[in-house]
């Protein structure tokens, strides 16, 4: 997309010239790009169809922000510069944390031994949670992780001793303001 510095014939204007040409203004600045073209009839693949969803379900995200001062005030200071708020939610939206590293060495079955894993967002990662399931599939415990805003680290304290640790799994789930989840599995 080309930008418009200063064009004395189009400054200010927005819109189609000629069925070609696309004059947008993004951020205060005007840019060219050429009309996008579709096939009449086509219909989506199944990919392009998650994708759709996915983007609208982002752009309903910008929209609440847009009307929530308090998350349009977050929103605003969190965004890369040129950039607003409702775009800085979309980007957000679209995108889910990652979680990586989880760290379950220092974890025997025992009460008070700790589990760790890094979990990182393009914005911010609101909660990690931890969930330990026996081989059967029953939960034996479950709670909040703690951040170390430093590192992306988040320290999950066990609370239950149980003797038999093979076939343990530790399930590890991030979300994000949008609540966009991030799951991370390690078999024991």
């Amino acid at each position: 997309m080309a930008e418009n510095i200063n064009n004395i014939l189009t400054r200010g204007y927005t819109g189609t010239i000629a069925g070609q040409l696309v004059l947008k203004i993004r951020n205060g600045k005007p840019y060219y790009s050429s009309r996008p073209t579709f096939k009449k009839g086509r219909k989506p693949t199944a990919n392009q169809s998650r994708a759709r969803e996915k983007f609208a379900r982002a752009v309903r995200y910008g929209k609440t922000v847009i009307d929530d001062p308090e998350l349009n005030a977050w929103y605003h200071k969190a965004a890369k510069p040129e950039q607003s708020a409702y775009t800085a939610a979309i980007s957000d939206a679209n995108e889910p944390p990652q979680l990586n590293n989880l760290n379950t060495e220092d974890y025997g079955g025992k009460a008070g031994q700790i589990i760790t894993v890094i979990a990182v967002d393009n914005f911010w990662v609101e909660k990690v949670s931890v969930a330990i399931i026996a081989a059967n599939g029953d939960i034996i415990e479950q709670g909040a992780a703690v951040p170390d805003s430093i590192f992306h680290t988040w320290t999950y304290t066990t609370s239950v001793t149980h003797e038999n640790t093979t076939g343990i799994l530790i399930r590890v789930t991030a979300e994000d303001k949008p609540k966009n989840q991030a799951v991370l599995e390690k078999t024991l």
